[in-house]
């Protein structure tokens, strides 16, 4: 086959794409080093028949009516929202940051306790909450995570989360959030139905493969 479109890895971005290309009529292989599809998102059912999500929990949302009507083409969704609570002082505290809690702890004209342009990821919090705040929900976990000082980690990793002027006990708000009735491996296989696929496939280590055959 004569290949138009190269598409690297068959997560939902690389799958989504191919789609499109094929749809349009575009010649297009997807690879992938891995041995399923999906990428982060795959999932397998357990011989219990809970099903499993092989690198964490993921579940889609979205506020496009465009993107919802485009992956209901290819899987049926059911509601899920999360909702995610933090263990501080011995209580559970939304996640992400409710106002209230910030006033309860702090009072009502508490301000944020950084100013300019933040240059790091401890600044870039420390300009949303005052540090009483970012010292027990963000800055131990955010170490944990990377193993490295927060003032060495970049600033735009602060942006996947905020302080809600509200109680909205939601991890994300969109319009549209869930996940696929028969799972993720399935909805993947239906986006990528009848588009070659070649699996086990490291294109890093394969550049110079002859993609046109």
């Amino acid at each position: 086959m004569n290949v138009d479109y190269l598409v690297v890895g068959s997560g939902i971005t690389g799958a989504t794409i191919a789609r499109i290309l094929a749809d349009a009529g575009r010649q297009v292989l997807v690879v992938d080093r891995r041995s399923h599809l999906g990428g982060n998102v795959h999932d397998y059912a357990h011989q219990s028949g809970i099903r499993i999500h092989t690198y964490g929990p993921h579940y889609f949302r979205t506020s496009s009516e465009v993107v919802w009507k485009f992956v209901n083409k290819f899987a049926s969704f059911y509601p899920y929202e999360a909702i995610l609570k933090t263990y501080v002082d011995n209580c559970y505290e939304n996640w992400p940051i409710a106002a209230s809690y910030i006033r309860r702890m702090i009072g009502d004209n508490w301000i944020p306790d950084f100013k300019g342009t933040p240059s790091n990821f401890e600044e870039a919090s420390l300009s949303i909450m005052p540090r009483l705040i970012y010292e027990k929900f963000v800055k131990e976990y955010t170490e944990k995570q990377w193993g490295v000082p927060a003032t060495r980690l970049s600033h735009s990793l602060a942006k996947r989360f905020d302080v809600r002027e509200d109680d909205e006990p939601r991890l994300k708000t969109n319009k549209y959030q869930g996940i696929p009735y028969e799972g993720y491996a399935n909805f993947m296989n239906n986006l990528l139905q009848s588009i070659p696929i070649i699996m086990n496939f490291d294109y890093l280590r394969h550049k110079k493969f002859n993609y046109r055959r």
